[in-house]
């Protein structure tokens, strides 16, 4: 799951409303997995060391889906932009300064990594 959500993410950062289907439809395809958003998360963590000016990562990590669609909303704020947040400003510094960035490749949880590596 990580694997596939490389691709969809880094692909259509230029248009976040296919991203926004995925999450909509998330369950159908992905039955809650967390390794689809890890992927998400990943990729993202590499675009942001090889184009960290990029504005297609805030632009897609700050997007608005429709107001109107509430839940929607709230899932875009927690899976994606809280997410990649965390990821940009909190965990990639540490993965950069350990010079572990090779271990976004490897399905784990990055928080779990930067703590380790915070704490050694």
């Amino acid at each position: 799951m990580a694997g596939i959500a490389w691709p969809m993410t880094i692909v259509n950062m230029t248009d976040p409303e296919v991203m926004e289907w995925i999450l909509e439809n998330h369950d159908d395809y992905f039955s809650g997995s967390k390794g689809f958003f890890n992927g998400v998360v990943s990729s993202v963590v590499m675009r942001y060391d090889t184009a960290s000016n990029d504005p297609l990562i805030p632009a897609f990590m700050n997007h608005k889906p429709n107001p109107k669609n509430r839940t929607l909303c709230g899932l875009w704020n927690s899976k994606i932009k809280g997410s990649l947040g965390t990821a940009i400003y909190s965990i990639y510094p540490i993965l950069k300064k350990h010079q572990h960035l090779d271990e976004v490749f490897h399905y784990q949880s990055l928080s779990d990594l930067a703590t380790r590596l915070r704490e050694s």
